[in-house]
């Protein structure tokens, strides 16, 4: 009975293709058979949450042209947009429109979507801070032939870099010293 609940159980959640991979009960197959499942639904997990991707993560492709453009926001995140111009992918582009509506509606009301999701986008914004630093810090050289206009435009980006990156004990040292001589550099000062 056991053996047959647990079959139940696996077949519901876990698809054929992946039962059919399962080797039967043997030593070591354990080991291998556990893989399998926690590939799948790890999987499953990246396949889910693709859709929400283009919110917590950043297009570095605008600061790469001109380093002393603004760091970039994220877009901004509206769960009736999303789910208006919802595009599952793998199985769950399979569901019926409303099913996986629903199902996405479901999991943002959720208790832990909210601080989930802020903690993923300040994650993004972090990791973008400290690229952008460090192209900044790359390219100090061009500081020089910039305009007067620019100068100001790329002291402000300096200026925002370095407030949010001196409280990320993550961000290497020497591009907050490469920041803080830049500014100096733009400032004029010694």
């Amino acid at each position: 009975w056991l053996q047959a609940s647990r079959d139940s159980v696996l077949s519901s959640t876990v698809g054929p293709d992946v039962l059919r991979k399962l080797l039967p009960d043997s030593a070591g197959s354990g080991a291998i058979n556990n893989a399998l499942v926690r590939r799948h639904f790890q999987d499953l997990t990246c396949e889910f949450l693709a859709p929400l991707l283009p919110f917590v993560s950043a297009a570095t492709a605008g600061i790469q042209g001109y380093p002393f453009a603004p760091t970039p926001a994220l877009p901004v995140f509206s769960p009736s947009s999303f789910l208006e111009d919802l595009r599952p992918v793998g199985v769950f582009a399979n569901l019926r429109r409303n099913r996986i509506k629903s199902l996405y509606r479901r999991f943002m009301e959720g208790p832990h979507f909210r601080s989930w999701f802020a903690q993923q986008r300040s994650r993004c914004m972090q990791n973008l801070r400290r690229f952008h630093g460090g192209l900044v810090v790359d390219f100090a050289g061009m500081a020089d032939g910039l305009s007067s206009k620019q100068r100001v435009d790329a002291l402000q980006v300096v200026q925002d870099l370095l407030q949010n990156l001196s409280q990320d004990e993550s961000c290497a040292e020497h591009i907050l010293h490469g920041l803080q001589n830049l500014r100096k550099d733009l400032l004029g000062c010694e």
